[in-house]
């Protein structure tokens, strides 16, 4: 399975950021992908993506930060 560029909208979203975290690592566990974790400076939200890159939607400059990638400890 290849995944494509995510967009934005592509995220789930959450306030609390732990809880990004966990459900990110529990996705990359299950999927066998890896999950970034972004952070919305204006909004304060954590979004949780598919993918092993920063996004390119995700700038300083847009207010959003790459926190993490996770990256699955097996295949």
């Amino acid at each position: 399975m290849t995944l494509t560029e995510p967009e934005y909208q592509d995220c789930v979203w959450y306030r609390n950021g732990m809880r990004a975290k966990q459900k990110a690592a529990r996705l990359s566990h299950e999927a066998a992908e890896p999950m970034f974790i972004v952070h919305d400076k204006r909004t304060g939200m954590f979004g949780v993506g598919a993918g092993g890159n920063e996004p390119s939607w995700c700038h300083e400059s847009r207010g959003f930060k790459l926190l993490r990638v996770i990256r699955p400890k097996e295949n």
